[in-house]
């Protein structure tokens, strides 16, 4: 996009701008408040969720026992779920993949 085909849109006299003539000014939406004082116990307790959670070989385990286990009790939709989770997790802890690279091997 060119610099003229930018000040038409956004300039003072732009399409944008005059598009947005009579509406809130977008600062109105942003608040100067101060972080509430129980914020850093939230993020606490998220912290204390995140070490409750089993660590990936576990999980990895425990999703493979029940794909095995519950093969035929389960429904396609609910199997897919964990086998796509299943496979997830392995790529995740094969290598030390990233997390786009784990994903995107799991998807195909």
């Amino acid at each position: 996009m060119t610099v003229d085909e930018m000040k038409s849109l956004y300039g003072p006299s732009g399409s944008f701008t005059k598009a947005a003539k009579g509406t809130i000014k977008i600062s109105t939406f942003i608040s100067n408040k101060p972080i509430p004082d129980d914020f850093e116990d939230i993020l606490d307790d998220m912290d204390k969720e995140e070490q409750n959670q089993p660590d990936v070989g576990e999980r990895i385990k425990n999703l493979k026992t029940d794909l095995k286990e519950k093969q035929k009790i389960l429904t396609a939709a609910e199997y897919n779920r964990k086998r796509a989770i299943y496979e997830y997790l392995i790529r995740l802890s094969e290598n030390k993949k990233g997390k786009m690279k784990a994903r995107k091997e799991a998807a195909s």
